[in-house]
């Protein structure tokens, strides 16, 4: 069997683009269905993320990473399916870290054994963009309390930029598709609770072999034994009307890829936003 440098598969290929058409099918088939009412919101908010990254490509050392975020989100009720629509954003400073380039002057005659390098403050500018479409479907609950659960076709990308070589610039991409649920509590007409959770299991990844986007790209099918992560979500709406709503909530995620070098990132976040409802009733 024909594999890649990677070890990818063209049937591989084939069935990461099949899982692709067949959620969206799925979801523009609910969409369509012939329910008595449509609910559908979309809303804005900003938040304030708290970040730790480790980037074993560049450095074995976490890093921390404070800043305003903002992001977008809609949902989609029809009839038993519920649809999410999500995409958010930031970027931020990271502390400088004292380090040296991997260039040692050895050979000095007066002092053959010692090392000579020159320290220097690496600051790296954090970037995190991520898109995600999810569809689920009632599986329990009532009209109070009702459950989801489903799938989701998800992007996240990372982009380290180090502030005192351009040329250091780590890029990651991963494209997944994985396990999503969702718990709403509405409690009255005016307040709700909403619980997501994620988990992808099946992907496509690109990362930097080395260092620096000079260098060759490694590329891939990822899995459960290459990247794991988890992305959770508590939201609480209160309705001003039958239109506007505000809310607040907070997310956590934490992601992990093994390959080529391990890096992972912890993101703890807090957010306050506006909604606008719409009812389509047929």
């Amino acid at each position: 069997m024909k594999t890649d440098k990677n070890g990818n598969t063209p049937a591989g290929n084939r069935f990461l683009l099949l899982i692709v058409l067949l959620l969206f099918s799925i979801g523009r088939t609910a969409a369509q269905s012939d329910e008595k009412a449509r609910l559908f919101r979309i809303g804005a908010g900003l938040g304030y993320s708290f970040t730790e990254y480790r980037e074993d490509t560049d450095l074995p050392i976490n890093r921390n990473v404070h800043s305003v975020s903002f992001a977008i989100d809609s949902a989609i009720e029809t009839g038993n399916f519920f649809h999410l629509i999500n995409a958010g954003f930031f970027t931020g400073k990271s502390d400088g870290i004292a380090t040296y380039p991997y260039s040692f002057v050895w050979d000095i005659p007066s002092d053959p054994d010692e090392r000579h390098f020159a320290f220097y403050s690496k600051e790296d500018i954090f970037t995190r963009v991520y898109a995600q479409y999810a569809l689920g479907y009632q599986v329990w609950g009532n009209k109070a309390f009702p459950g989801y659960v489903g799938g989701a076709l998800r992007g996240d990308f990372y982009i380290i930029d180090t502030l005192n070589n351009p040329l250091y610039r780590k890029i990651t991409g991963i494209f997944s598709l994985g396990v999503h649920a969702a718990q709403k509590w509405i409690v009255n007409a005016n307040n709700a609770f909403v619980l997501t959770v994620e988990v992808p299991f099946f992907g496509y990844a690109l990362r930097p072999s080395y260092i620096g986007t000079s260098y060759p790209i490694e590329t891939g099918i990822t899995s459960f034994h290459n990247h794991w992560a988890v992305f959770s979500e508590l939201k609480y709406h209160y309705n001003i009307n039958a239109l506007i709503s505000l809310n607040a909530g907070f997310d956590f995620e934490f992601s992990r890829i093994e390959f080529p070098h391990p890096g992972k990132d912890m993101i703890f976040n807090i957010n306050l936003g506006i909604a606008f409802t719409f009812q389509e009733k047929k």
